[in-house]
């Protein structure tokens, strides 16, 4: 889903000469350093003061997928490996940065192309879509988030073109919310039973693609999603980063550090429900502070280096 949204992001800014194309993608890559570089700082300082304690948690509870998400001692080169590389070792829920990456280079590389040889832009969409339906031949995860950004790029060209009533973009919203919420599950595993697909590894994938369609058709037309953004999203949209790269390693360390302090002390469902209380307040908290004292600093940098 994020990596049609990113698609859909990048996929509106033309680019019409060569000295263009090159900018856009040097700060598309900075666009992901400098924030990563700071959240790997981060985890650096986590690792040398409370420390990461999801292997253990994850022994302790007989959960061992808890314990992948955090194996190594954090060290300052893993930090430039995240941030330059865009390597995953530190934190494996940020896997789709490179793809998502890779994915708008190729969209501003496509979009040069096609201003450069006349193409007129209302046909844009329809070959950002023939690209994506060709790039999905063979399944694979890395490629499919590629393909997933190209699709978004071509999605938000032909959704621009396309009104449809608000009550029709409404109800696709609802239905959207529905399925996320308490339908995902049940169908994708209802429909693994009568054909030969992995819930986990294409389904779940491919789910979140029609998902993530449903919900560029119905931003452009929903009344339910305009107020929704006016009302309740506009003022925290910038906290959605900082929590989508915080929250992982709060909960590996800070956490699961909880969970093993209650685990002798109450039973697992109070334990649970404690540790989520206080983990979401965690993350919440930390991604507001991170916005407030990190991020302007980030987007000063940023716009220092744009006028320059």
């Amino acid at each position: 889903m994020f990596c049609i949204l990113s698609g859909a992001l990048v996929a509106q800014k033309i680019i019409s000469q060569k000295s263009k194309l090159i900018e856009s993608i040097l700060l598309r890559y900075l666009r992901f350093v400098i924030p990563f570089f700071s959240a790997g700082c981060i985890f650096l300082i986590i690792e040398c003061t409370i420390g990461y304690h999801a292997v253990k948690c994850g022994k302790v509870l007989n959960l061992a997928w808890i314990g992948t998400h955090n194996q190594i001692k954090v060290k300052f080169n893993d930090v430039l490996e995240m941030a330059f590389l865009f390597k995953y070792t530190i934190d494996a829920s940020l896997w789709t940065i490179l793809p998502i990456f890779v994915g708008n280079i190729i969209i501003y590389i496509i979009n040069y192309v096609l201003f450069k040889i006349k193409i007129p832009e209302k046909y844009w969409g329809y070959i950002y879509i023939t690209l994506f339906l060709l790039s999905i031949i063979k399944y694979d995860i890395n490629s499919l988030c590629v393909s997933c950004c190209i699709l978004g790029a071509g999605m938000i060209h032909v959704w621009n073109r396309i009104k449809i009533p608000y009550q029709l973009a409404d109800t696709f919203c609802i239905l959207v919310i529905l399925m996320v919420t308490f339908g995902h599950s049940y169908l994708l595993e209802v429909i693994s039973q009568r054909i030969d697909i992995p819930v986990r590894l294409g389904l779940d994938g491919y789910g979140y693609i029609f998902y993530a369609i449903m919900l560029l058709l119905c931003i452009k037309n929903s009344r339910i999603l305009k107020i929704f953004f006016e009302k309740y999203l506009s003022h925290n949209a910038n906290l959605s980063f900082p929590i989508y790269v915080l929250h992982m390693p709060l909960i590996m360390s800070f956490s699961a550090l909880i969970c093993l302090h209650l685990y002798d002390k109450v039973n697992y469902s109070i334990n649970f429900v404690i540790n989520i209380i206080i983990s979401s307040l965690l993350v919440i908290g930390s991604a507001y502070c991170y916005e407030k004292y990190i991020d302007k600093y980030q987007n000063r940098l940023m716009n220092k280096i744009t006028t320059h």
